[in-house]
């Protein structure tokens, strides 16, 4: 996890954008925009998990315990009927997003939790790595790994089929 802080606060704030861009250790700018009073937040979430093999589900606080690993906590803000997400790690808060010294109301309820799931268990003992490159980009290392060995034979069968 590398703490990554909103870049817009208010209504319109990127909270949740730098919650995920945080835990996936991305830049801000490659985390699409959301709107919690747009469903399609949901939509867009699922695809951007899903390259790194993982999902997320929406878990009632008062119905699921504290989720193990990194989640995202939804919580509501005092006095508001806006709401703002934090990462957790087992149930505690690592990082808040806002920008430090910044806050105005405190948090109060957590609404909701956002917890991380597999897309495939099977793929669970070597899921996607994220590895940090010596230009300071991320690279998933198994996904891409993948592909670079499927376009490795596939090149290799091209050249063995023109000789």
């Amino acid at each position: 996890m590398k703490p990554i802080y909103q870049t817009k606060t208010g209504t319109q704030g990127n909270c949740l954008a730098a919650c995920l861009a945080s835990i996936l250790e991305l830049r801000i700018t490659d985390v699409p925009r959301f709107s919690l009073k747009d469903r399609s937040w949901v939509i867009k979430i699922h695809r951007l998990l899903e390259p790194f093999g993982l999902s997320v589900v929406l878990c009632d606080p008062t119905l699921y315990t504290v989720p193990h690993g990194y989640a995202i906590g939804i919580h509501k803000k005092e006095d508001s009927k806006s709401t703002h997400a934090v990462v957790y790690l087992n149930g505690l808060v690592v990082h808040d997003p806002y920008p430090q010294g910044k806050r105005g109301k405190e948090l109060v309820g957590l609404a909701y939790w956002l917890v991380f799931t597999v897309l495939d268990p099977a793929l669970s003992d070597n899921p996607p790595h994220l590895h940090l490159r010596a230009d300071g980009l991320c690279e998933r290392s198994f996904i891409l790994g993948q592909e670079k060995e499927r376009r490795r034979i596939r090149h290799a069968t091209l050249e063995g089929e023109s000789k």
